[in-house]
């Protein structure tokens, strides 16, 4: 990706493999020699005070995904176990464990007293030698993702402690020049987010009109001339006159679910173990993580699938639909099965279970406290508007094709998004490396 910036005049080995050449005057300095304090690491304590005269306990969580930090999260410490570990405008938190090692987050624009977790390590900046804006904008370089990437390859377990990040390369030039970067990259990245923020308000709409055009259409058909009745369910409201509404359970055979416990797992087998997080689009999604079970622990378990089976995840994560295609697979307890009758329209059923009709009747029926959990009973209990056969097959036909239109809109927005996050990263990267002369 070419940007349209000068470059300096001369340059010279910076000695790091992964910054290359730099202009001539810069010079790298390790994360240690420019900090004014050792690194620190935060505080191992629980915080369970939600107290906004005390301080703010940060931790990870806390921090959206542009790097802010959100204003509807707070914990907090009585000060006597914060005071060591208290945060100053500029401070940048290093994540040194977990799925988020290596990221970083800057601590600013924040009024009152906070402290940070122990998961996170707190580096505090010489002022008179560099800016921590720049500092910061380093940490969201190419070059700092392929030093961490290098970090990662010498241990087997991802965690980077205060050790590594005291050698961290930082290319550096004059403080005039770190500050004139830091400015022009705040201006660049925020015009840069605000796109990205408007192409995902745009997807968030194409998903919003995907599920209007499935509720009208299963509720309200393809003929808007047709003469209504009242289909007796609140939620619902009117539905053609010659519709039916009839319970899930009387279109089926049988609606079940997985094993209620754990499986034998064994490396490497024949058959899938598959639970709700594993439904979602037409087909199961088997990911790495998905583990496996041998015949002779499926022949145990076994359902009595077929070609005419939706599945439906109903713990945790709700209302996630696929259909079974002969999959090899076991299902967990957190995965329901219903087998329809051979004359139903699967493709239909899984329409309506997908609809904003089916989210609001199963938000009414969801038992449980922190596990949110839907029963076999209320999915059976399940209200179905059934057009004749004909009309379900059109509007089958009819919503696939406008689906396809909104995937394929989406689909160029993602790909949108994706271009200016590199666009981004390559940006910065070539402004806090001196590949490129910022204005």
């Amino acid at each position: 990706m070419n940007l349209k910036y000068k470059k300096y005049d001369n340059y010279k080995p910076s000695g790091v493999e992964w910054l290359g050449d730099m202009p001539e005057h810069w010079e790298v300095f390790s994360l240690k020699r420019l900090v004014k304090s050792p690194l620190k690491y935060g505080a191992n304590e629980p915080a369970f005070f939600n107290d906004r005269n005390l301080p703010r306990y940060i931790r990870i969580t806390d921090f959206g995904n542009n790097g802010n930090l959100k204003s509807n999260t707070f914990k907090s410490l009585p000060l006597k176990k914060a005071k060591d570990y208290l945060l100053e405008e500029g401070d940048l938190l290093f994540a040194r464990s977990g799925a988020t090692v290596g990221k970083t987050f800057l601590f600013q624009n924040y009024k009152g007293l906070a402290c940070f977790a122990g998961y996170l390590i707190k580096a505090s900046f010489n002022q008179e030698k560099c800016n921590f804006k720049f500092i910061y904008y380093c940490t969201k370089s190419g070059y700092y993702n392929n030093w961490k990437n290098s970090i990662f390859i010498q241990a087997t377990i991802q965690n980077i402690g205060a050790d590594k990040y005291n050698l961290l390369p930082i290319p550096l030039p004059t403080l005039t020049e770190q500050t004139a970067i830091a400015n022009f990259l705040d201006r660049k990245t925020a015009q840069i987010d605000k796109a990205i923020a408007q192409k995902e308000q745009l997807i968030e709409l194409l998903k919003e009109r995907r599920q209007i055009l499935i509720h009208e259409a299963v509720t309200q058909g393809l003929d808007k001339s047709v003469e209504m009745k009242d289909s007796g369910v609140e939620w619902v409201g009117e539905v053609p006159k010659h519709w039916e509404v009839k319970k899930l359970g009387y279109l089926t055979t049988r609606i079940g679910d997985g094993l209620h416990g754990t499986p034998n797992y064994t490396d490497d087998a024949t058959y899938y173990f598959i639970n709700g997080n594993n439904l979602g689009n037409e087909k199961i999604k088997i990911t790495e993580q998905t583990k496996t079970v041998n015949i002779k622990e499926y022949l145990l378990h076994k359902k009595d699938l077929s070609g005419n089976t939706i599945l439906l995840s109903i713990n945790g994560t709700i209302g996630n639909v696929s259909y079974y295609n002969y999959e090899p697979i076991m299902l967990g307890k957190s995965a329901a099965y219903i087998n329809l009758l051979s004359n139903v329209n699967i493709r239909y059923i899984r329409l309506f279970l997908q609809s904003s009709i089916f989210k609001n009747y199963y938000e009414l029926e969801l038992s449980g406290s922190t596990i949110k959990n839907l029963s076999l009973h209320s999915i059976g209990k399940t209200p179905i508007v059934i057009p004749p056969k004909e009309e379900q097959q059109e509007i089958v036909s009819y919503i696939e094709a406008q689906n396809e239109k909104i995937k394929t809109a989406i689909k160029l927005k993602q790909q949108e998004i994706a271009s200016l996050k590199e666009y981004k990263t390559v940006l910065i990267d070539a402004a806090v490396t001196g590949k490129v002369i910022v204005d």
